[in-house]
């Protein structure tokens, strides 16, 4: 073989072995491919060991109040049944919002108010069978003085828990067998929340907030300023980390006008800063998003509501406040996985996570307002009823996909099972409970 072949053949050989060095270096399987960048805002869903591994574990979805379920919702608007649920009393306090177990069974509340004999906690399963009802009523020596209890709420121990109005709190096996019934002597009409820990925290109509073990013993309790909302307007939220609570509280405890401010408050009671702009800040329970952020509704306590969305961040500084919203919020925001914000009342509202508008649209008469809270699935979906009972589903983009008369109104939070339902309540001439698909 000549010199020059042997060269060539040698040039060969040196690149091949190069393009294989460079191969095994530039390619190596071993390491991890970077994953796409998120776009701003995203947002992702939060693992909270405390509560049950279940689509919907407690009232609108999660300890962030965000109302997102990661499955998408019903697609044809269609009732497949519904549960005729008696009461001696027919409004908002009728039924509280259903919360789902891990076994796919629902579970709500009945007959929330004083003096009916029909208070109940109810088990229901996916295909509309009653499975139990547990009765929670009060001590005869102890009157119930309130309204409503709080939306029962289930752990990663698959026990069920009642705070009920009458002070006492419930808790409760999935085969509708009492684990324990223990006097707190606690009323409340707010929505209780659970930490990572496991305990629980609820404020009082003393307007203390406080920390309660799942075995129901009271670890620590705060009162700071004018005190916390126990009503149902002094729900908490938490930070996406667990470690800050976020409760409502109170600028004076006298009527006619009190005026609210936000508070944060460390898992062990300490205090670490509260918002007040001077406005009164709105009914619904602030949600926070996966960055840390709080959103506010508030308007002025004047003659002439001023109505606006506030986002904090975490450490209580504004991030922005979005005005051009003329009419006031009623129930609670849902917030997509893109970090947009859905609004109702007399229209719909969705702002993207800057605050800037994506759209606005009235899809009922201007004098009805939205009766229940908002919920979003997978999909950006969003679904919610106004108060002729009309139950919604709209798109990410703001367009109609169907509706349904569900012959009532609903006052709470619809719950979205993994297999395309939505549950809900609904006070009419009667109550029901209902499932569409």
């Amino acid at each position: 073989m000549g010199k020059g072949i042997k060269r060539y053949y040698s040039i060969i050989i040196a690149a091949a072995v190069s393009l294989i060095s460079f191969t095994l270096t530039t390619c190596n399987p071993t390491e991890p491919i970077s994953p796409e960048p998120k776009p701003p805002g995203y947002q992702e869903d939060i693992p909270w060991p405390s509560l049950a591994d279940s689509p919907w574990p407690m009232h609108h979805g999660n300890p962030q109040s965000n109302g997102r379920s990661k499955y998408l919702g019903p697609q044809l608007g269609i009732l497949e049944w519904r549960i005729e649920i008696p009461s001696s009393e027919l409004n908002s306090s009728s039924l509280t919002s259903p919360v789902i177990a891990n076994d796919s069974t629902i579970i709500f509340i009945s007959g929330n108010e004083p003096g009916d004999t029909n208070t109940f906690l109810y088990s229901v399963s996916s295909k509309g069978i009653v499975n139990w009802k547990f009765p929670i009523v009060g001590d005869s020596l102890i009157p119930d003085p309130f309204e409503t209890h709080t939306p029962p709420i289930v752990n990663s121990q698959n026990n069920i828990y009642v705070f009920a109005s009458n002070g006492y709190l419930y808790s409760i096996n999935l085969r509708g067998g009492l684990n324990f019934r223990k006097y707190l002597n606690i009323g409340t009409l707010g929505r209780v929340n659970i930490g990572k820990d496991g305990n629980f925290y609820i404020t009082g109509m003393d307007g203390i907030l406080y920390c309660i073990s799942p075995l129901g013993e009271v670890l620590w309790q705060v009162k700071y300023g004018n005190g916390f909302q126990g009503f149902t307007t002094g729900s908490i939220t938490f930070s996406p980390d667990g470690k800050i609570i976020y409760v409502k509280g109170f600028k004076r405890f006298s009527m006619p006008v009190r005026g609210n401010t936000l508070s944060a408050i460390d898992i062990n009671g300490g205090f670490l800063w509260s918002f007040d702009n001077g406005e009164n800040i709105s009914s619904f329970i602030p949600p926070t998003d996966f960055q840390g952020n709080i959103y506010l509704w508030t308007q002025e306590v004047s003659e002439l509501p001023f109505f606006g969305l506030i986002c904090l961040t975490f450490n209580g500084e504004i991030k922005y406040f979005n005005d051009d919203i003329v009419n006031s919020v009623g129930n609670d925001p849902a917030i997509d996985y893109d970090g947009n914000i859905f609004l109702a009342n007399s229209e719909i509202v969705s702002l993207d996570y800057k605050g800037n508008e994506r759209w606005r649209k009235l899809f009922y008469a201007p004098t009805s307002e939205s009766s229940s809270a908002i919920v979003c699935d997978g999909a950006g979906n969003i679904y919610l009823t106004n108060d002729d009972g009309i139950l919604l589903n709209i798109d990410n983009n703001g367009n109609l996909k169907w509706s349904l008369d569900m012959e009532g109104k609903c006052y709470t939070s619809p719950a979205i099972n993994s297999d395309g339902r939505i549950y809900i309540g609904t006070v009419g001439v009667k109550n029901y409970f209902n499932c569409v698909k």
